[in-house]
């Protein structure tokens, strides 16, 4: 990934298998069925999805947004 702190439209490049992939190499198991969907509400939000994670991130900074995105995921 680019060093952005959450490159959505890179996500959307990804193949639902490779990004299942990237999410149980940090401890998240997803099935192909689950990442399809997410790229789904990806691609209809992008950009609402972009302008909160930016305003997080200067809110409560880069780091501390990782962590809970990682914590909500393990939810799914």
């Amino acid at each position: 990934m680019k060093n952005q702190s959450f490159n959505i439209d890179y996500l959307l490049t990804l193949s639902p298998a490779k990004m299942q992939l990237y999410l149980l190499a940090i401890g998240v198991s997803m099935s192909l069925t689950e990442c399809s969907k997410i790229q789904q509400i990806l691609k209809e939000n992008r950009t609402c999805i972009q302008s909160l994670l930016s305003e997080m991130e200067q809110v409560i900074g880069r780091k501390r947004i990782k962590e809970l995105l990682l914590k909500a995921a393990s939810f799914l």
